[in-house]
């Protein structure tokens, strides 16, 4: 609903979810899978900067596997756009470029997270 500036009618949505038409007229919607990146960053995010105390286990391991997961999915993506020869051309050399910034944050996230995990060690010394 963000990028749709207007009401259409259930025959011409279908004719957008089926490419007869587009019923959108913004040209900077970004990558589906750029946008998701962003709202998981976000969410990492949010989570870093509610940790106050030290990490317990749990914590560490939940944020070990959440930057993995992220980290293995940003590659996946790199390399998918990447191989792509013909297609998205127009858009391709952008989603390359916002997923290196994801991986940017994602890579200052992690140094966060292991700025925690120095913290507990220290605690148990």
């Amino acid at each position: 609903m963000a990028y749709f500036n207007k009401s259409s009618s259930l025959k011409d949505m279908i004719g957008h979810v089926y490419g007869r038409n587009n019923v959108i007229s913004r040209t900077d919607r970004p990558n589906i899978f750029v946008k998701e990146l962003g709202l998981y960053l976000d969410y990492l995010k949010k989570q870093i900067d509610e940790t106050t105390e030290v990490l317990n286990r749990k914590q560490v391991k939940y944020f070990n596997n959440f930057t993995k997961n992220m980290e293995e999915g940003i590659r996946y993506y790199q390399g998918l756009f990447s191989q792509m020869v013909d297609t998205f051309d127009d858009t391709k050399s952008i989603v390359l470029e916002e997923l290196s910034n994801a991986y940017q944050s994602l890579n200052s996230m992690t140094l966060e997270i292991e700025k925690l995990k120095l913290v507990k060690d220290k605690v148990k010394l």
